[in-house]
């Protein structure tokens, strides 16, 4: 039998089952149970708030330490930074160089997750467990990778004003 057909015949079985309960019970079937499953999981339950706090500290966690990282890259380099001011480059062009970096340090943590995702995936296949990635969810923590790299840069630009050419006479 197609898929189709026993996707249909699933739904008329779950609805003649529902016809007859009387709201006593109620049949589902495969994807609407997912659905109703998350759904409850996100509105009714601790759990849900728990995912959502978590997400935010993860959040906030990931730029004070990217941050600070990129922070520690620009103070290693403020030499270079130092020699570019004093050849004339202006520190708007100087905190464009720096959210470049940001947005390329984001790029590459976005192409590392996603290599470790698909290892994950093999693995788990491999020991017969199914794992499943969505393309939504992904989507977004592809986009909060980016959005916590760009925060980062911002946050790391205010050691440019280290980058003073006199320094460079020391």
């Amino acid at each position: 039998m197609p898929v189709a057909d026993s996707a249909a015949l699933a739904q008329a079985v779950a609805d003649q089952i529902n016809a007859g309960s009387h709201d006593a019970y109620h049949a589902f079937t495969a994807g609407a149970f997912n659905k109703a499953n998350e759904d409850a999981v996100m509105s009714q339950q601790i759990i849900g708030v728990l995912l959502i706090f978590l997400t935010i500290m993860a959040a906030l966690i990931g730029v004070g330490i990217t941050s600070q990282t990129l922070r520690g890259a620009i103070l290693s380099n403020i030499r270079e930074f130092a020699s570019l001011r004093a050849l004339g480059i202006s520190m708007g062009s100087l905190r464009w160089i720096v959210m470049e970096l940001s947005f390329w340090a984001g790029v590459a943590g976005i192409a590392a997750a996603l290599l470790i995702t698909w290892l994950a995936v093999l693995a788990a296949g491999g020991a017969g467990l199914p794992l499943v990635i969505r393309p939504q969810p992904a989507a977004m923590v592809c986009a909060m990778l980016m959005v916590i790299s760009v925060a980062s840069g911002a946050l790391a630009m205010g050691v440019l004003k280290h980058s003073q050419p006199a320094d460079l006479l020391r």
